[in-house]
């Protein structure tokens, strides 16, 4: 009798458990549909992070629908190839077919071989990009707010590829679809690292407003010359693109280096603090914003802070003896020189005031090369800002 009763009670608990899995999505009976471009199979529904990526359906393939999300209806739960997971509905066609075919196997017919696929539209102002990664050099445009695009293909570190209106063609971060927010006005994603939200889009001291936690979603409003502007905790303001888990390939944030940049102990420019230089063009990890305009970064095995405004996605020149370069100000009346010295005042070129702007090219040894008022010489880093 104690055995019967357990047997029951175990069964009773496995049909719980069941109907708590199925509570989430609701159920179809079984169909087939085919995508309209590679589209990732995601572990969670309305995601945009890489790690829920399990594979990337290829566009023409032949899937299962197993059911829809109850909490986001825009997305399917499907089986492909053994696999089962979540992608918008918008990929997938919406004939069903009556086919019998296996959801395993994939329809080799050229039918959806053309150039047309799906359409989405843009939720926020989104920068259009020749490739896929954060590069300031790889931008063709800002696609506007509302835009609509024609997908070719999702890549597995969460970008789209996609067709805009004139035709061309190029590449836009996933996440900033109006069927992938929770709300066809509100898009969210999710920090990489501790970020700094900033009253503009710069890099100076004075100019931070909170520091938002990694992990912590925020709604982004618009994207603009490798900033976006969030909310977050009922403030405004703006923080780095790139700088969320749906725009970098893991789950780190990796910057490059512009100029030859001192790695410190310390957030302060003093002579003691030096942990050593990190070469021109060197990538360097993230940890996180700290406070003012410096960066906590590891390089190699180690561990120390760098000024901001120095990595190649703030606009910074990576040939440092190019004219261009990052332009930063005096914080008090400097010297430019002629060479890396203050032995002698032979090789003072001129006097540059506080508060002057000037464009750095390098770092070495405690002075940056400069270009002021059309003169390009050395001055001492400790003044500069």
């Amino acid at each position: 009798m104690m055995k019967k009763r357990t047997v029951r009670g175990v069964l009773l608990i496995l049909f719980c458990i069941a109907a708590m899995a199925m509570s989430s999505m609701t159920v179809h009976a079984a169909l087939y549909r085919k995508t309209t471009a590679a589209v990732n199979l995601r572990s969670k529904a309305n995601s945009t992070d890489k790690a829920t990526i399990i594979t990337t359906v290829p566009k023409g393939a032949t899937v299962e629908l197993v059911g829809r999300s109850s909490n986001y209806p825009d997305w399917y739960y499907i089986n492909y190839n053994g696999k089962k997971g979540f992608v918008p509905s918008s990929y997938l066609t919406t004939t069903d077919s009556s086919s019998s075919s296996s959801s395993s196997s994939d329809d080799d017919d050229d039918d959806d071989d053309d150039s047309s696929g799906t359409t989405r539209t843009l939720a926020v102002n989104l920068n259009f990009r020749s490739s896929a990664k954060i590069d300031p050099d790889n931008i063709i445009r800002v696609l506007a707010k509302g835009t609509e695009v024609t997908v070719l293909g999702e890549t597995s570190s969460n970008w789209v590829y996609v067709q805009a209106p004139d035709g061309k063609k190029g590449y836009v971060a996933t996440g900033y679809f109006t069927s992938e927010s929770s709300s066809s006005n509100k898009v969210y994603q999710t920090t990489a690292c501790a970020l700094n939200m900033r009253k503009t889009r710069e890099i100076k001291s004075g100019n931070v407003i909170l520091v938002i936690p990694a992990n912590k979603k925020v709604q982004v409003l618009s994207e603009i010359d490798g900033w976006f502007k969030v909310k977050y905790n009922s403030k405004t303001g703006y923080v780095k693109s790139g700088y969320f888990k749906s725009n970098t390939s893991t789950s780190t944030v990796t910057e490059t280096v512009a100029v030859n940049l001192r790695l410190r102990s310390t957030a302060k420019i003093t002579s003691s603090n030096i942990i050593l230089t990190i070469p021109k063009g060197s990538k360097v990890k993230v940890i996180k914003e700290a406070s003012g305009y410096w960066f906590y970064v590891q390089y190699g095995s180690h561990k120390g802070y760098v000024k901001g405004g120095y990595f190649k996605s703030d606009g910074s020149s990576s040939d440092s003896e190019s004219s261009s370069g990052t332009t930063k100000k005096t914080t008090a009346n400097v010297r430019l020189r002629s060479s890396r010295s203050t032995s002698s005042s032979s090789n003072i070129i001129t006097v540059i005031p506080k508060g002057a702007s000037v464009k750095v090219h390098s770092e070495i040894n405690g002075w940056y090369k400069v270009t002021y008022s059309g003169q390009t010489g050395y001055a001492s880093a400790d003044y500069i800002s």
